[in-house]
């Protein structure tokens, strides 16, 4: 008899039994039971995956452990459907799998695609289309696109009181007027984000990067930083953006708003969109 689901607390040794006896996984901080989906032959695990979610829109396929080469050709691609089916109940827009190069051909065909060079292959699928973020009103908070000179006045003000943080309106590598969102609240900007799009000439755009983030100390706890990236995350999904990203050392804060480091950089935070570039 065959059984596929989730796992149950009693088999959860025989899962990291699993585990270990391939070398190539990970062997520390494994998933917790909730996280794994099993393949059970006459009431014994034979194969394992999880799906650990990491944000609201990330999640990774990991621990894939098999009893025999056999059984992965067999239930491979059925685990990897599990887990895509749990991802799109849960509404996450990605699903990443870190691999060997051996392992791409079962990942492939189901729409996985490389974002890595290394010995190790990261794949990304779109779970689904992803639709403009909703961001509900603050009271007392405007969300607009900086398009007067009152916008563009208290914006520089505002970068100016974070000159160790930010980029200053005076470098030349600072946002243009055009590329920032703005929170106005009693009459002054109380917080900014921009989004750069970078492009090719005579090609579609290829990324964006969020920059230049900051909320007036005096604003801080009102949730207007997070509405304002998310209306820099809405205009690049109308733009038919593929990818966004961010420089930041404020990691926790930008893996809260849907980025994730998935190429291991130390710095640059990445937001897949799925869309074609």
């Amino acid at each position: 008899m065959i059984e596929i689901g989730p796992a149950v607390e009693r088999e959860l040794e025989n899962i990291y039994s699993l585990i270990r006896g391939d070398s190539g996984l990970q062997q520390d901080m494994l998933p917790s039971c909730d996280e794994f989906i099993v393949v059970r032959i006459d009431r014994e695990v034979n194969c394992c995956c999880a799906l650990k979610e990491y944000s609201r829109k990330l999640a990774e396929i990991r621990s894939f452990a098999f009893l025999n080469p056999e059984l992965k050709r067999l239930y491979g691609e059925i685990l990897v459907g599990e887990c895509i089916k749990r991802a799109r109940r849960r509404k996450i827009y990605q699903l990443l799998v870190t691999l060997s190069r051996n392992e791409q051909g079962l990942f492939e065909p189901l729409g996985f695609r490389p974002v890595s060079n290394s010995h190790k292959y990261a794949m990304l699928k779109p779970i689904q289309d992803l639709r403009p973020l909703e961001i509900l009103p603050i009271p007392g908070v405007r969300l607009v696109n900086a398009r007067t000179d009152f916008h563009w006045a208290g914006i520089k003000e505002l970068a100016r009181l974070f000159p160790d943080d930010l980029i200053q309106p005076e470098h030349e590598l600072f946002p243009s007027r055009r590329q920032f969102c703005a929170a106005i609240a009693d009459n002054q900007v109380a917080g900014m984000a921009a989004l750069t799009v970078f492009r090719r000439r005579n090609k579609p755009p290829e990324r964006g990067e969020i920059r230049t983030v900051a909320v007036r100390p005096s604003f801080r706890g009102r949730r207007i930083g997070p509405k304002l990236v998310a209306s820099c995350v809405n205009r690049a999904i109308m733009l038919g953006l593929p990818e966004l990203f961010t420089v930041t050392r404020k990691k926790a804060w930008f893996e809260d708003q849907g980025f994730s480091n998935v190429r291991g950089s130390e710095e640059a935070w990445f937001m897949e969109l799925g869309q074609a570039a």
